[in-house]
């Protein structure tokens, strides 16, 4: 294998490698039908999130929460390459949410996407 073939070689590795490891933060005004619905289940509280990641080629990959007082914050991520059977752009995830938790953010903008009716 000649000099440049190697490097041609290397440097294609490198970047399959890179956008396969390659996630976002999905903002929410990146996602289309964009729903929050409350679940009352026994005597425990989920929201539900659900949309569709507008960004071509990029997947629900993952949801990260992050609780701070009375405050969730909610960041989905989006992957690059569809991983496995059925990867899909459209997402929809059932999140409990806890009794302190009065507000539920999402993404880095802390966007307000519900508020407790009645705070105790």
């Amino acid at each position: 294998m000649n000099n440049a073939k190697c490097v041609f070689f290397i440097l294609f590795c490198l970047v399959i490698m890179g956008c396969n490891t390659l996630n976002i933060i999905v903002e929410k005004n990146e996602i289309n039908n964009f729903l929050v619905e409350e679940i009352h289940e026994d005597n425990d509280f989920y929201i539900k999130i659900s949309g569709l990641i507008m960004h071509s080629a990029y997947v629900y990959n993952k949801i990260e929460t992050n609780e701070s007082f009375d405050g969730l914050n909610i960041l989905l991520y989006g992957s690059f390459f569809k991983k496995g059977k059925g990867a899909s752009a459209t997402f929809d995830v059932k999140i409990h949410i806890k009794n302190n938790i009065n507000i539920v953010y999402f993404g880095r903008g802390q966007i307000k996407i519900w508020e407790r009716n009645n705070y105790e």
